[in-house]
């Protein structure tokens, strides 16, 4: 019985892997604005920066940091502010580092569908 459970479970889960379609994280449409959030500490001289901008069909507009309270170098968000060009699927890169430094301790990546 037992090992009829683990069969069971192993073939829905393969089954699942083929039915789940990857989703992208932002579904915008065209011409329309959208924003990104990241976390940073500023006293840390770290930054988040957008590492693919030639890449994507989409500008960016703004961007707006945000303290989580008064403390010099606290914690904080940064907010990306981006408006759409085009249609199509595009992935969204940022690397959380150090502007003298060409390596980064931190990389996010959005898959962003513009319709």
């Amino acid at each position: 019985m037992k090992k009829i459970l683990v069969l069971i479970g192993v073939v829905s889960v393969f089954l699942l892997s083929f039915s789940i379609e990857k989703r992208p994280d932002i579904k915008v449409a065209k011409n329309e604005t959208f924003t990104v959030e990241l976390n940073y500490v500023a006293g840390t001289g770290y930054n988040w920066v957008w590492s693919n901008p030639d890449t994507v069909n989409f500008d960016s507009v703004s961007v707006e940091y945000k303290r989580d309270n008064n403390l010099i170098g606290g914690a904080g968000t940064m907010v990306w502010t981006f408006v759409t060009k085009g249609q199509g699927d595009f992935s969204l890169v940022f690397d959380y580092k150090r502007a003298w430094e060409s390596t980064s301790i931190e990389q996010k990546t959005f898959s962003v569908r513009v319709k």
